[in-house]
């Protein structure tokens, strides 16, 4: 499924939740690989859930 079509149907907080879930299991990788943790590597997805113009 594109990732465009949960953008149309879910949600802010819908939208939020599956920005978590996508690295959910990675999680503990992510803390100790990915240049600004967990947290970054969540936020990246999830702002671009959020955004207006995803193209950005």
């Amino acid at each position: 499924m594109s990732l465009d079509r949960p953008r149309e149907l879910l949600t802010d907080d819908e939208k939020r939740r599956l920005g978590d879930a996508m690295l959910r299991r990675a999680r503990e990788v992510l803390d100790a690989e990915y240049p600004g943790g967990y947290s970054t590597a969540v936020a990246e997805p999830t702002e671009w859930l959020l955004a207006e113009d995803p193209r950005h």
